[in-house]
């Protein structure tokens, strides 16, 4: 079974939209038999700002080869600028981590 991590973001400040992408992606991952091992959300945190504790947290957490992939309910969760994205996915392929998105 392959070892998933949720990464889950709301530019606004709303633990029910945390708590339902967080829902969601559980169930994303159970339907493919995946182990969901962590889960980094940022809370009210706008997606063209990469200066998130959750974001860092999951970088680092996928350096050290924690989970194999990273589920995301969209690109957007991650980041909202494309260079960024583009910097953000080469650090987890680095660290052999692929981005599923739902």
């Amino acid at each position: 079974m392959k070892k998933v991590a949720l990464y889950v973001r709301s530019a606004i400040h709303s633990v029910y939209h945390i708590k339902s992408q967080i829902e969601s992606l559980r169930k994303f991952a159970q339907k493919r038999g995946l182990e969901v091992v962590g889960v980094y959300s940022d809370n009210g945190k706008c997606g063209t700002d990469t200066d998130r504790d959750g974001l860092a947290q999951m970088l680092t957490a996928a350096k050290s080869q924690k989970f194999d992939a990273i589920i995301c309910a969209n690109t957007s969760r991650l980041t909202r600028n494309l260079s960024s994205y583009v910097e953000i996915e080469k650090q987890l392929a680095d660290a052999g981590v692929k981005i599923l998105v739902m």
